[in-house]
Formats: structure tokens, C-alpha cells, sequence
């Protein structure tokens, strides 16, 4: 197991030091990313073990400094265990997100679907590759009768022209990931998608130059048990996004609750860093086939003097169902 510790290191070392490190801004985002695959790699739909799964989330950001950030986020999976000696898994999963912020209640929101393919690649179930797409339809708009602008303090009549104030459009991504699972005290995955490959319009006037940047996302995951009691879930996200990047490392360490050889109970405790932004302190709670997460932002950016380090706190909540009659599966898959 020393082997498998070395192997995690030097990865996630040259996985992060491939990269400048300069956070400048980040897009929308969950801290506990993980608990939403569906927004990192659509490959990943469908790789859990179990045979449906359903996930939510909820965040709410800067509350402390003007009208707070808020995001809701839903998705639902399903997975079909396909026949033959390799154990191949069809993954198909709908997804939804909603984010509102500002005095003009500004929002977006995205409906999308999302297929995967994983390929199994020897009988032994310990490798596996996975092909993924999605798409999705964006909408954006705002409250333009909430807005002031200058000229208007001064008794002039509002001069602002926009073509629309709620506009649709269609988005596309795609990610491969690749799984390796030797055994049950250690896996490994990494995986790699590029978004909105179409670079969607996204304007409310009629300049036809405001596109959706492609954003390239790279994901690093690792599990490994230390004993029958405790584990480690070293976790790392990249993402670059025109002039925008965003980096988030950190690990859990998951305390198992059940005395005997059962595995329905256990509580994690872990620590996040989003480079240049905030420190993530994160617990989270296994009840069968339930999860509670629960995590908050210490912002460390510029703003820390306007925000005295108060971030965003966030809520997630996933469930693992399994159908009626159906035995468990032979792949092993990793845990969120």
C-alpha cells in the first residue's frame, strides 16, 4: 500500500504543477464538487455502485458583502450493467442548476442530459475508461426595472438599449475518465472534459461577440484505506475557462461508525483550499444510503478585509438506490 500512497503523490503533484497557478476568477461553483460529477466530466454519469443515484445541492455566497450568490443544483443517474466478461456500464443522467445574484436578480439557469459509456478493460474488472457528452439548454435573464444607472440620479430618463432581457440557448460538452481499481482498499480515477464546445452566444444586446468560453476541466481522485476503521479520499479539480482559472484541492478522512463488518454509518472530516480564494472546512455523514454534506468558505482573496473571511455555505444531500430484485454489481466502483 506504501506504493499506492507514492503513486497518489507524484500524480497529484504533476497534476497540479502541470498548470499556472494564478487564480484570477472563478464561474459558477459547488466547493464540494465532487458531489456533482454530472458539472465535471459528463463521463462520470453512471459510475457509482448502485443503480440509480440522486443528487442536490445548495449554496449561498458573499452574503456578507452585497446580495448574495445563491445556487440550487439537482441531478439524477442511472446505470446498466452490461453483459459480457469486461462488465462495460451505460450511464444516463439529467441535471439541473438555477444561480441568482445582484439587485436585478440576475440568473442563470441550465436543463441538460448527459450519456456515458465505460469500457471495461480486462475480465478482472480493475481498468476502465469512460466516454461521456452532454447537453444542455441555458437560459439567462435579470429584472431591468430593478436597475439605476447613472443618468437616471440625475434626472434623465433611462438610455440603456438591450436587444432582450432573456435569452435561450444550446450548449454541448464532452470527458473521458479513466478508473483504476485493484482492489478494495484502493482506486484511483482521472479524468479530463472540455465545455461548451459550441461557445454559446451569450448577450442581451446585439453584439454578436459574447460567446461562452470552452472551459477545460481535469479531476484527480483517489481512495485508500488505512485500516477497517478509517480512509482517505484525496480529491483535486482544475479548471481554465478563457482568462479564468480555478484550482481546488484538499482530502476526507472517513471514519467508519459501524462496530461490525457492516459499512452503513460513517462520518468524514476534511479540509479544501481553492487557491487564491478560500479554505473549505468540510464534515459530511454516511447514513446507509444516504449522505449529508456540509461545508463553509474562509475567504483568503482581496476581499477578506470586505468580507472578514466570511465566504459561502453550502448544503448537499445524495441518495443510492438500488432496484428491487437486482443483485450487487461486480464492479467495484468508487465512492463520490
Amino acid at each position: 500500500m506504501k506504493n499506492y500512497l507514492k503513486l497518489i503523490s507524484i500524480i497529484l503533484i504533476s497534476f497540479l504543477y502541470g498548470f499556472n497557478i494564478d487564480l484570477k476568477a472563478q464561474d459558477i461553483h459547488f466547493s464540494q464538487f465532487y458531489t456533482q460529477p454530472w458539472m465535471l466530466n459528463p463521463a462520470k454519469t453512471g459510475f457509482f455502485n448502485s443503480d440509480y443515484r440522486i443528487g442536490l445541492a445548495y449554496r449561498s455566497q458573499w452574503r456578507s458583502v452585497t446580495v448574495p450568490f445563491v445556487t440550487f443544483a439537482g441531478s439524477a443517474e442511472m446505470n446498466r450493467e452490461m453483459k459480457g466478461a469486461s462488465k462495460d456500464l451505460l450511464g444516463i443522467g439529467v441535471h439541473a442548476f438555477t444561480d441568482r445574484a445582484g439587485d436585478a436578480n440576475f440568473t442563470n439557469n441550465n436543463i441538460g442530459l448527459n450519456l456515458a459509456y465505460t469500457f471495461g478493460l480486462d475480465r478482472y474488472h480493475t481498468n476502465f475508461i469512460g466516454f461521456g457528452a452532454n447537453l444542455n439548454v441555458l437560459n439567462s435573464f435579470f429584472d431591468l426595472s430593478r436597475m439605476r444607472f447613472d443618468n437616471e440620479y440625475t434626472g434623465g430618463a433611462l438610455n440603456e438599449r438591450f436587444a432582450t432581457t432573456n435569452f435561450a440557448t444550446f450548449d454541448f460538452g464532452m470527458g473521458a475518465d479513466y478508473n483504476f481499481i485493484p482492489n478494495d482498499r484502493f482506486n484511483l480515477s482521472i479524468g479530463q472534459a472540455v465545455h461548451h464546445l459550441n461557445n454559446p452566444s451569450l448577450t442581451f444586446t446585439n453584439y454578436d461577440g459574447a460567446v461562452l468560453a470552452r472551459k477545460y476541466v481535469s479531476t484527480f481522485s483517489a481512495t485508500y484505506t488505512i485500516n477497517s476503521k478509517f480512509q482517505l479520499f484525496p480529491r483535486a479539480y482544475v479548471a481554465f475557462q478563457g482568462p479564468h482559472q480555478e484550482i481546488n484541492t484538499g482530502s476526507f478522512l472517513r471514519i467508519k461508525l459501524d462496530k461490525d463488518r457492516k459499512d452503513k454509518h460513517a462520518f468524514y472530516m476534511g479540509g479544501w483550499y481553492r487557491w487564491g480564494d478560500a479554505a473549505i472546512a468540510v464534515a459530511r455523514f454516511d447514513f446507509q444510503d444516504v449522505s449529508i454534506g456540509l461545508s463553509y468558505d474562509i475567504n483568503t482573496s482581496k476581499l477578506v478585509s470586505e468580507t472578514e473571511g466570511r465566504g459561502g455555505a453550502e448544503i448537499t444531500l445524495s441518495y443510492l438506490g438500488k432496484k428491487s430484485g437486482r443483485g450487487h454489481k461486480r464492479i467495484k466502483c468508487p465512492k463520490m
